[in-house]
């Protein structure tokens, strides 16, 4: 069964619960899908190995912006984006895997605007950080304005939850416009919600990572593919994390939230 989450005083953690049940429901549901993001995540590893990244710490800092590693992580943000679309149609349509996998073309173009619109944001700190330096900022300012770029690009997601969640479901009165407006408080708690469901797996995450440099193969390839089967979990959270939030301002606001 789908979770859905209502106001009241114990919404925070009823939200955190639903997200990661929402997240498992889907993973049991639809396997494949589930295992595109770990494939994306391994595949990267593989080039990170291949590339010698993860000899030393020393070797980790020299490669850690290869251009193979780079194109590999852009991939899989790409198939994060994508596991968003059908994990929003899972989670909305109750747990339908048959209208999740139903071919719709109006979702898609919609969805297309949302992962463009996603991209941008995504990148904003990156290019923040790239060009700064080069029209003479000093570094304090430039970490101080991509600190801000990056804050403010990850509350702009949240309040448009609405519009990327119900986009997925080719809602046609849904914009980002409309996101905006009933965003209101739930951008502060969306932002709790997304801090207490993301940042234990994120921990983990570097932990594997980071733990894995100059460790012996057999023990570096163990925590890698721990890592990669811990990405594939985390891509699933992050799409039902935007479906969570969508549905508390849909139900402030009063508005249907369904396929």
């Amino acid at each position: 069964m789908i979770h859905r989450v209502w106001g009241g005083g114990s919404a925070m953690w009823q939200a955190i619960k639903a997200t990661y049940r929402n997240a498992w429901t889907f993973a049991i549901a639809l396997p494949l899908l589930a295992a595109l993001a770990i494939g994306f995540e391994a595949l990267q590893h593989v080039v990170e190995w291949s590339i010698g990244m993860y000899a030393s710490r020393h070797a980790a800092l020299l490669t850690q912006f290869h251009p193979a590693r780079t194109v590999a992580g852009i991939a899989k943000v790409l198939v994060v984006f994508a596991l968003g679309f059908w994990v929003a149609r899972f989670v909305i349509s109750g747990g339908a895997t048959s209208f999740t996998l139903r071919r719709d073309t109006a979702a898609l173009r919609r969805y297309a605007v949302v992962v463009a619109f996603g991209i941008v944001i995504g990148i904003a700190p990156e290019v923040a950080a790239a060009v700064l330096p080069r029209v003479g900022l000093p570094r304090a300012g430039v970490l101080g304005i991509t600190a801000v770029v990056f804050i403010g690009g990850t509350l702009l997601r949240i309040a448009l939850s609405y519009w990327f969640a119900v986009a997925a479901v080719a809602e046609r009165q849904a914009t980002a416009a409309a996101s905006l407006r009933i965003a209101g408080p739930s951008v502060v708690w969306g932002l709790g919600l997304t801090l207490a469901v993301i940042l234990p797996p994120m921990v983990l995450h570097y932990i594997f990572g980071l733990g894995a440099i100059g460790k012996p193969a057999p023990v570096a390839v163990a925590m890698l593919s721990l890592d990669a089967i811990l990405v594939g979990f985390l891509s699933l959270l992050i799409g039902a994390i935007t479906v969570t939030i969508a549905r508390r301002m849909a139900d402030r606001a009063g508005l249907p939230l369904a396929a």
